[in-house]
């Protein structure tokens, strides 16, 4: 009897999932280490008790919402419920992926409370391909174990990024914080708060502290420093009750809405593969002048003064619905870099200052340029206009990432978050088995989940013997004109060396592993799907059609997509009305469609328990 092949998976949070699910549906043994009690990693909401057996872990805000909407979010064999909101709040999303381990049945491969402390080649690592994993159980025990693989899907958020300290930081007597220890607005009501990065992160800090700082302007002046995700989302938070909010940027960026006309989630309005065909055609400057166009359309980027100079394909744009609407009540306020810190004041470069700053965080919105210099408890920014009496300062700068599990960082280098894999998965270094691989490392405009998923289907396919890799020089090859093709197109940015193309990257995998959907084939044998297939959205329930591990039910899944989309767009209590009526919804669509022939349509929409619905 052939032994089952044993993978070690560090971490159960959306990449560590799927990749137990699908090396259970490869015959191989999943092992997960998970540091915590329970799963969804960064997605688990943690108000206190962050820092577990020595390791400070990352977390979504409590207000956090999902940047990608529920449809292109899911796992290709896991529907959301008709009933849940297109963009759902991390509640919604955390109860997803307890749905997902509990119907596929995945904790019971989880090792909760483990930590694992070290990562190396066995000794006979170079006639197996195998690893030694040691780490400590609940008790703090310490073991030792062989594996025939290792899947590390711990994501990117690993070390918080500080930038170089400005002049007269040290001298500052307000709070300086990074986005990574934000928990929820308590304790900046009527702050003066700088918030440094206008990512998601610190543009949603700036909203939701607008609403209660006294100039993010209630009573905390807080500054954000960035303008990434993290400065974004920092930013919409405390405008709801700090005294106000400042967000700190150099390069300004280009702001995303969810929703795009009629209210259509955005994300998949603009992944319709025969969309992302024809716009293949068209040269890159074309295309971010129609992007842009339509960005501008919602909120002029220049009298707010946060338009770029890159243009929008350059760089990753920030998503945040409530932001314009905070610069236009100036309860955010944005400035150019920090000149220098001045007691509690901080100058800006453009010699402006915020006086009697509270808090800085470093993450970034009002919109101010980069920070000049700390003077006392103001902040003089770029364009030499001032925060007074700054009481905060929140660096929402986003993070660095390493691999210290793997012999100490020493077997996979990283330089400024630039690490040489090939398929961001891969070291050309350990081709000879491929038996080591990273998930989530990639920063896609759209949602991680599925791409995750589809990375542990390659994963196991070369690992079980059912794909080949290229050679080393080959990966190296690939590598080397992916940066270069990465530098010739992003603003130079640890941010922009994991970005990948959704719809692109997506589609790479899918044709290692043979599911990429064929389309001609599926138009000629079946019309309602390849109609479908060509004009609705690529989602990932469209890969489990052709290829290893067809699901029997993506087709119905993939038919009823816009049914789901539309369901969380109505008001709550409405979508078991919309069920009932899914008949005169589909058949204008396709005139031959009967519920009765979507005998799992209960199951479908609302995860009803005791159905097979979602079984391979």
């Amino acid at each position: 009897m052939e032994v089952k092949k044993r993978v070690a998976i560090v971490g159960a949070g959306a990449s560590g999932l799927p990749a137990i699910r699908h090396a259970v549906l490869y015959g191989i043994e999943p092992v997960c280490f998970e540091l915590t009690d329970g799963i969804g990693g960064l997605w688990r909401y943690k108000e206190k008790n962050r820092n577990v057996k020595g390791i400070s872990l990352s977390s979504v805000m409590k207000t956090t919402v999902i940047n990608s909407s529920k449809e292109m979010t899911a796992y290709s064999d896991f529907p959301p419920p008709a009933e849940a909101a297109n963009f759902m709040h991390n509640r919604e999303m955390l109860q997803y992926f307890e749905d997902y381990a509990k119907h596929y049945d995945l904790k019971r491969y989880i090792k909760f409370n483990h930590k694992v402390e070290k990562i190396e080649r066995a000794d006979n690592y170079t006639s197996t391909g195998k690893w030694k994993v040691v780490y400590l159980d609940e008790d703090n025990d310490s073991h030792t174990e062989i594996f025939d693989g290792v899947l590390l899907a711990t994501g990117h958020h690993a070390v918080p990024h500080w930038p170089k300290n400005y002049p007269g930081q040290s001298e500052f007597t307000g709070k300086l914080m990074h986005a990574h220890d934000y928990t929820d607005h308590r304790g900046f009501e009527d702050k003066t708060v700088v918030i440094v990065g206008i990512g998601n992160s610190g543009g949603d800090l700036a909203v939701e502290l607008s609403r209660i700082a006294k100039q993010v302007y209630l009573d905390k002046t807080v500054v954000i420093v960035g303008i990434g995700n993290s400065g974004g989302d920092l930013a919409v938070e405390l405008s709801r009750i700090a005294k106000q909010v400042y967000l700190v940027t150099r390069r300004g960026s280009w702001i995303l809405n969810r929703l795009t006309d009629g209210g259509y989630p955005f994300d998949a309005a603009v992944t319709k593969r025969f969309d992302v065909w024809w716009r293949s055609f068209l040269p890159l400057g074309l295309l971010s002048t129609i992007f842009e166009r339509k960005m501008q359309q919602k909120f002029d980027h220049s009298v707010y003064g946060l338009k770029p100079k890159h243009r929008i394909a350059s760089a990753h744009p920030t998503v945040n619905d409530e932001l314009p609407n905070r610069l236009a009540s100036r309860t955010v306020k944005i400035k150019p870099n920090i000149l220098k810190f001045k007691n509690d004041d901080i100058i800006f470069d453009d010699l402006t200052d915020a006086e009697n700053v509270d808090v800085v965080i470093f993450a970034t919105v009002k919109i101010k340029p980069n920070i000049l210099k700390f003077k006392n408890d103001d902040i003089i920014f770029d364009d030499l206009t001032d925060a007074e009496n700054v009481d905060v300062v929140i660096f929402a700068t986003g993070y660095w990432f390493d691999f210290p599990l793997v012999e100490n960082g020493e077997l996979i280098s990283v330089v400024r978050n630039d690490a040489s894999l090939y398929l961001n998965m891969f070291s050309p270094d350990l081709s000879d088995f491929n038996s080591l691989a990273i998930l989530g490392l990639i920063q896609p405009l759209g949602s991680i989940m599925p791409i995750s998923e589809m990375q542990s289907r390659v994963f196991f396919a070369q690992f079980s013997g059912q794909i080949s890799l290229p050679s080393k020089e080959s990966m190296v090859e690939w590598v080397s004109a992916t940066k270069a093709a990465m530098k010739a197109r992003y603003v130079e940015s640890p941010r922009h060396t994991i970005q990948v193309d959704y719809d692109v990257y997506m589609d790479q995998l899918a044709d290692l592993i043979g599911c990429r959907p064929n389309i001609l084939k599926h138009l000629w044998k079946d019309p309602a799907l390849g109609q479908k297939l060509l004009t609705g959205p690529i989602t990932a329930y469209t890969y489990r059609l052709d290829g290893p591990h067809p699901w029997q039910n993506a087709r119905e899944t993939i038919l009823t997509t816009e049914f789901r989309i539309k369901a969380g767009m109505a008001p709550e209590g409405e979508s078991a009305a919309m069920s009932r009526n899914l008949d005169l919804y589909m058949q204008p669509i396709f005139p031959s469609f009967k519920k009765e022939n979507l005998s799992i349509f209960d199951d479908m929409f609302f995860h009803k328990k005791g159905n097979n619905f979602f079984e391979e």
